[in-house]
């Protein structure tokens, strides 16, 4: 199959190493599509079959200094007991990933590619996104507001800041949440929306 990608997207792929998970956007039709996942591997043969599990979890995460973080976390359950996972991280001050949490608020479905080398083919894997996991976004998307209109600086400044690791505030509130909560632990996490756990969570812990 050959899927399209918005430009940025296909260039992220291009520059991740291989079986490390992407937040992407589709291009359909010169259009803007939907936030899908996308990983790139050495080969597809072994990823047409249907999966027997699809795990997607999400989780926000404000840490000591206020600085939000969302983790998500997903499991490919393969044939013979193989699975692929992994979790990736947003961050919701730069705007291009406030837009990937908007988009999540109302997708029906959530699309994982797996994609060549290349990026000339890809094997696409799908699952439903329910109700009940749309709301828990927009669940996290406001509370995130809110925390946001409560700093001086304002929203839409934090929301137009720079990514990922050009951000020393969201690297260490990263490193922080990454210590804390191992891979499984985040997989299996179960709590009412809008819920903390524990105490190592300061704001909002969705699944």
């Amino acid at each position: 199959m050959k899927v399209h990608f918005a430009p940025a997207s296909a260039e992220a792929l291009r520059q991740t190493p291989l079986y490390s998970p992407v937040l992407v956007t589709t291009n359909q039709n010169g259009a803007h599509g939907e936030t899908a996942f996308a990983m790139r591997v050495d080969e597809l043969f072994s990823f047409r079959r249907p999966l027997r599990s699809f795990l997607l979890k999400y989780i926000g995460y404000q840490g000591k200094e206020g600085i939000w973080v969302v983790a998500v976390a997903f499991r490919l359950g393969m044939v013979a007991d193989r699975h692929l996972e992994g979790r990736m991280y947003l961050n919701p001050r730069w705007q291009a990933d406030y837009i990937v949490l908007q988009s999540l608020a109302l997708q029906e479905h959530v699309s994982f590619f797996l994609v060549s080398e290349s990026l000339r083919s890809a094997v696409p894997q799908d699952r439903a996104w329910s109700v009940e996991e749309r709301y828990g976004v927009r669940l996290l998307l406001s509370q995130i507001d809110r925390a946001v209109h409560a700093d001086k600086s304002g929203q839409s400044e934090l929301k137009n800041r720079i990514r990922g690791e050009d951000d020393p505030e969201f690297v260490c509130a990263k490193e922080e949440f990454h210590t804390r909560v191992s891979l499984p632990a985040l997989l299996a996490t179960r709590t009412s929306l809008g819920q903390a756990v524990s105490p190592v969570f300061r704001g909002a812990v969705l699944e």
